[in-house]
């Protein structure tokens, strides 16, 4: 009697339960994975370089027997490794560099910017 029951009871509520897949299913799929396969493309023809490339500044006290040349490279190598830091990685691409040296109270002092690759860049 009891296995009769349970019979009864799951054959009543298999008709309760439907399951329907939407009728446009693979199409739609199949459409969005084309958009974004042709957006990513489009990105990458033309070369936007505005938002893969990013922009890190430093700015370097010298010391007191530091040439110019020295300072220099102190600071881009400051501003390297805030790139590096920053993105997280052991090696970046450097695109461009620019330095400053400004007298501040009598004290110079060196402001560089350089711009990295960002390899990495998140869509």
């Amino acid at each position: 009697m009891k296995k009769y029951f349970i019979f009864l009871v799951l054959f009543s509520l298999s008709g309760c339960v439907s399951i329907e897949a939407p009728e446009h299913l693979v199409s739609d799929t199949v459409e969005a994975s084309k958009d974004a396969y042709n957006a990513i493309k489009k990105k990458i023809s033309t070369g936007d370089s505005e938002i893969d490339n990013l922009t890190f500044s430093h700015k370097h006290i010298p010391a007191g027997d530091e040439s110019h040349a020295e300072s220099t490279i102190n600071c881009i190598n400051g501003a390297t490794d805030i790139a590096r830091k920053e993105l997280d990685v052991y090696k970046v691409d450097v695109v461009k560099t620019t330095t400053n040296k400004i007298v501040e109270k009598g004290r110079s002092t060196f402001e560089c910017n350089i711009v990295v690759v960002d390899k990495y860049h998140r869509i």
